[in-house]
């Protein structure tokens, strides 16, 4: 039975989780599309965006995932720029946006 944490919105699925700042090389616009689509696909992946112009990706994902496995698993060429730990209502507190 998964545990559920207690909040000020309410009970929440997570109590921690990581914030994942990287940079990444892809060739195209429609390669990043896919990539990001493909991460989304994974449950324990809350949020993922990559911007091609930047090159930078952020994500935030549960607290037990490996980024640097999960990464290399996607075949992504990354260099991680941050990894934090924050509690889940901070990214309910920014209205489900990255936290900065």
């Amino acid at each position: 039975m998964k545990q559920w944490f207690k909040t000020k919105f309410g009970l929440a699925p997570y109590g921690e989780v990581q914030l994942i700042e990287f940079s990444f090389e892809m060739k195209t616009q429609e390669d990043t599309s896919l990539t990001q689509y493909k991460l989304l696909l994974n449950d324990e992946i809350i949020q993922a965006h990559l911007e091609f112009s930047t090159k930078k990706g952020i994500m935030i994902i549960t607290k037990e995932l490996n980024p640097e496995q999960l990464l290399k698993k996607e075949n992504i060429d990354y260099k991680i720029i941050s990894k934090e730990i924050i509690s889940y209502e901070k990214v309910l507190e920014s209205n489900n946006q990255f936290v900065k």
